[in-house]
């Protein structure tokens, strides 16, 4: 299967706790035939997996 492009978004959740379940529960699920990747956004000199925090 040949590789698509990478491509990001950012959501602006009213609280951490909205932000936390949308993490849960779409983090891994696929969009177009392709996984998606759901995580904290974080500065952009951080290049840190915040995969396993939830605040």
């Amino acid at each position: 299967m040949p590789r698509t492009k990478s491509s990001y978004g950012l959501i602006h959740y009213f609280d951490r706790r909205s932000a936390a379940l949308a993490i849960l529960s779409l983090n891994g699920r696929h969009l177009f035939g392709q996984p998606i990747k759901v995580n904290w956004a974080i500065a952009s000199g951080q290049r840190e997996d915040t995969s396993g925090r939830f605040y």
